[in-house]
């Protein structure tokens, strides 16, 4: 599984499809198989260049930033709890 899931990174038919054709078919069209790909692959991201997400006193934050992407959070309190850039599965 984990080739497979590595490898929708590369191609919409992942090598593990040559023998495993039912898992390897589908398994490009699942949101994990969208979580995997590098922001600039992520039409998602291209699309909504800020997302939101609030819990809370919590906010989550993902934008463009410059070629790439930020993600931060924050409790409302400390300006900036953590915040990454590409790499966090959104």
């Amino acid at each position: 599984m984990v080739l497979c899931a590595g490898a929708a990174l590369a191609a919409d038919a992942p090598p593990c499809a040559s023998c495993h054709e039912k898992q390897g078919s589908a398994q490009p069209k699942t949101s994990m198989s969208h979580a995997l790909k590098l922001p600039a692959e992520n039409l998602d991201l291209h699309s909504n260049p800020r997302m939101e997400f609030r819990q809370g006193d919590y906010q989550w934050t993902v934008e463009r930033s410059g070629d790439g992407f930020t993600y931060s959070v924050t409790d409302g309190a400390i300006a900036n709890m953590g915040s990454g850039v590409r790499g966090a599965a959104l």
